[in-house]
Order: structure tokens, then C-alpha cells, then sequence
């Protein structure tokens, strides 16, 4: 027999906010602590450039693990972690178009948000142009000694011979991300309606969040924060993929195709499973040290545990923090409930709980998802048994400069446990099943 549980649901927006006991049985306890706003980029990191020996990374600034350091070009930055054998590295990396990266916030901003001394327009005359290094339909434009972003229409593509845009008769351009009526903002002011695609919510002065419509034969992207045509939406739609997948076939590395780095202490990984020992055993994900995506996170984790014998404090199954930093991410149990909870950028700490159920040893399936301004997360068996719960959390997804952890969290019991599977997206890949 299949049985839905539904538990009530909590959030919390205040000027200040820290948690300070994630999950204690029935209730989690918070104090708060005064934090200032994150800028989110709306777009991720297109490419990769390039990788490039360890000496690349002197004088770059580490965080969790994971550092970082200004390039010659604005637009770029230096990223140093690990491979999966545990050897440094360097990667340049190219921020999104339009954007430039920012040291302070470890992150690419719209350009008229950053300040960089070595941008190519510095001394030019207004209007004299260049070619963008990562879009066909880009290029940029001096205009006050600042490189502005420009886009060639729809169905053109900018000439570098020229220096101007041309019809693109061979269809060779594929640059989706390049918007020819606006740069897209650093931080969204409008967001999404879950089934209403020719609407959109905006935050108006004085009257607070109203409903708005796009115009006719538009609908609204997030991504962009604007309201696109059909051809314009056909265009960003992209699959969604794995960023991390951890399937313990073996070992404990990524088999996304990604190969981001995982580093391990003490998991043993025996018979496509891994097994942590409730005391020193996690793994480490750098990859979402000061995680770039605002919008969406989904994460499915399979695994086992005796749930029944947790006594006290909750233990962690996947956090990010553990490192002493305020979270905006948390999954964890006890004998009676899986905690999920999200922290935003206006914020909010947004959580919520899905009773559990089942022997202990069992295998379970949790999918946490956070997207269009929701919490929902479900707890399912091979037996048929479900809970869910979801709960409001307005805003972006909060960076923290925190690796992501699995089986460890500040002030939380280490996992005692096997897991059998682990998947991270930074988009939706069942858009329509919450």
C-alpha cells in the first residue's frame, strides 16, 4: 500500500539569520546573525578554455579547497582545484557572456557591476568595437571607456572581417545565450509562475509583489529574466545533465563525464556501495564552493541507514556547511523525520520535514529540489511508501563558500550509513513532477 505522509512546513525571513542546531527530533532551532546579500549570476560558466600547470594558481586565494584569481582579460578568471587523482591544477575560465568576473565576490557580474582597470576599452573612442571571445552573435562596444555587450539579431552573426553583423545563411551560428534587446541582470527582479508561462511575478515599490503578463506570443525565461518569443525560447532550451554523479561503481569519482574532483576520507567503497562510519568518514565536492547557479539545485541521493537508532542530535547526509559558514543547504535525519532546508538571498532559511518510514537497513530514495521559489522534497522505497513535503522559499539560491558534503555537517552527527547513489543538477530534470 502506498501512504503519503505530509507534515507542516516552516520558513523564516528576517534581517539576520543564523542556524545554530540544524535538526533536533521534532524541531529545528535558529538564532540569527546580521549577513549581507549575495550577487548570483543568472547564467553558468559556459567554457573551459583551457588547463594549465600549478604554477597558474600563485597568488590565487583559496576558499574551502577551492581557489581562485583574476586573469589578464575581464572576462576570465583563474580556477584551481584537484582532478580525481589529486593533483592541483589551474583552469582559466571564461565567465558568461556579458559578464565580468568579480575577485570580491567570487563570481561573474554584469559588467556595469564590476570594475576592471584592464578592460579593453580603457582610452578608446565610444563606439569602436571587437568580436566576444564565446558568443557568434556577440561583440562588444566601447562606449566611455567601458566594454559594453551587444548582440547581432536573431538569424545573424557578428563578422569579425567586418567588424559587423551579417546574415547568417550557412545557420552555423549556435549561441543561444545572447539576448539582442537587453544584458541580463545580476540579479532578477522578476520570477517565474509554475504553470503560467505568459506571466511573471515582479516586486513593484509601494505595492509589493504583483502578477504581470508578458506580451502577446511570449513567455517568460527565468535564465534571462525576461520575456522571450518562441524562436527566442526554442533557442535556451537545453537538456538538463548531471552536473556530479556518484554511482560508487567502484570508487568514489565522478562519472558525470564532468570529473570534477571528490575527495575522500575514509569512505569505503565496497560492492557498488559506499559506506560511511558515523565518525570521520565524508567525501568533499569543491565543485560547489560558492556554487554559481541562482535559480535551481536537485539533488537524489539512494541509500541506507538505522534510522531507528539516532538518538539526539540529527546526523547529515549532504550539507554545505562544513566549514563554520551560515548553510543554504541541508539534508539530514533522525528516528523520526528527513530535514531538508535552503537558505535564499533574501534571507530566508526555508525547511521542512518527511516523516520516515520503513526498517531499518532499507533502501531509500530522497529528492530534494529547490526551483522556481519552492522547497518540495520526497522520500520513497522500492516498497511503494512515500512522504513529501514542499515549502515557499522566494529568491536565488545563496552562495557559500563552502565545499558540498556528504555525511558531514557543522553541529550535526556524521552519517552512519551506505550510499548507494548521489546526483547533483543545477537545472530541473523532471520540471513538471513536483
Amino acid at each position: 500500500m502506498r501512504h503519503v505522509h505530509r507534515h507542516k512546513s516552516h520558513s523564516s525571513s528576517q534581517d539576520t539569520f543564523i542556524v545554530t542546531r540544524y535538526v533536533h527530533r521534532h524541531k529545528i532551532d535558529s538564532k540569527m546573525l546580521r549577513g549581507s546579500l549575495v550577487l548570483l549570476i543568472v547564467s553558468t560558466l559556459e567554457l573551459v578554455l583551457s588547463q594549465a600547470p600549478v604554477d597558474l594558481c600563485n597568488g590565487a586565494i583559496d576558499v574551502d579547497g577551492t581557489s581562485y584569481k583574476s586573469h589578464e582579460e575581464c572576462d576570465k578568471f583563474i580556477e584551481c582545484s584537484y582532478d580525481a587523482t589529486g593533483k592541483q591544477y589551474g583552469w582559466v575560465r571564461q565567465c558568461s557572456f556579458g559578464t565580468y568576473w568579480n575577485m570580491d565576490l567570487l563570481t561573474c557580474v554584469a559588467v556595469d557591476k564590476a570594475a576592471c582597470t584592464r578592460d579593453r576599452c580603457a582610452g578608446k573612442p565610444d563606439g569602436e568595437i571587437y568580436p566576444a571571445a564565446n558568443n557568434c552573435r556577440g561583440f562588444w562596444q566601447c562606449a566611455g571607456g567601458k566594454s559594453q555587450p551587444q548582440c547581432c539579431a536573431l538569424d545573424q552573426m557578428f563578422d569579425t572581417a567586418l567588424s559587423a553583423c551579417v546574415a547568417d545563411k550557412q545557420k552555423t551560428c549556435k549561441s543561444t545565450s545572447c539576448f539582442p534587446r537587453f544584458v541580463v541582470p545580476t540579479i532578477c527582479d522578476k520570477e517565474a509562475i509554475p504553470g503560467k508561462p505568459g506571466f511573471y511575478n515582479e516586486v513593484v515599490s509601494g505595492w509589493g509583489k504583483m502578477e504581470r503578463p508578458c506580451a502577446p506570443g511570449t513567455g517568460f525565461h527565468q535564465e534571462s529574466c525576461h520575456c522571450l518569443n518562441a524562436v527566442e525560447l526554442s533557442k535556451v532550451v537545453r537538456p538538463c545533465k548531471p552536473e556530479i554523479y556518484l554511482p560508487f561503481t567502484t570508487n568514489h569519482m565522478d562519472e558525470s563525464g564532468n570529473e570534477f574532483h571528490v575527495k575522500n576520507t575514509n569512505v569505503v567503497v565496497s560492492n557498488g556501495m559506499a559506506y560511511f562510519d558515523g565518525n570521520t568518514s565524508h567525501l568533499e565536492i569543491p565543485r560547489f564552493t560558492n556554487i554559481q547557479h541562482g535559480t535551481t539545485i536537485v539533488i537524489n541521493v539512494k541509500y541506507q541507514s538505522n534510522h531507528n537508532v539516532i538518538q539526539g542530535m540529527s546526523q547529515a547526509i549532504v550539507g554545505n556547511n562544513g566549514c563554520s559558514n551560515i548553510p543554504t543547504l541541508l539534508i539530514a535525519e533522525d528516528s523520526s523525520n528527513v530535514y531538508i532546508g535552503v537558505g535564499t538571498d533574501n534571507k530566508t532559511f526555508a525547511y521542512t520535514d518527511l516523516p520516515q518510514f520503513g526498517q531499518d537497513g532499507e533502501t531509500r530514495e530522497i529528492m530534494y529540489k529547490f526551483a522556481n521559489g519552492t522547497l518540495y522534497g520526497r522520500m520513497s522505497a522500492p516498497t511503494g511508501q512515500m512522504s513529501e513535503n514542499s515549502v515557499a522559499a522566494p529568491g536565488n539560491f545563496r552562495q557559500a563558500r563552502c565545499a558540498l558534503q556528504v555525511g558531514f555537517a557543522d553541529d550535526l552527527v556524521p552519517f552512519k550509513g551506505w550510499i548507494d547513489e548521489l546526483t547533483v543538477y543545477l537545472c530541473d530534470p523532471a520540471p513538471t513532477s513536483a
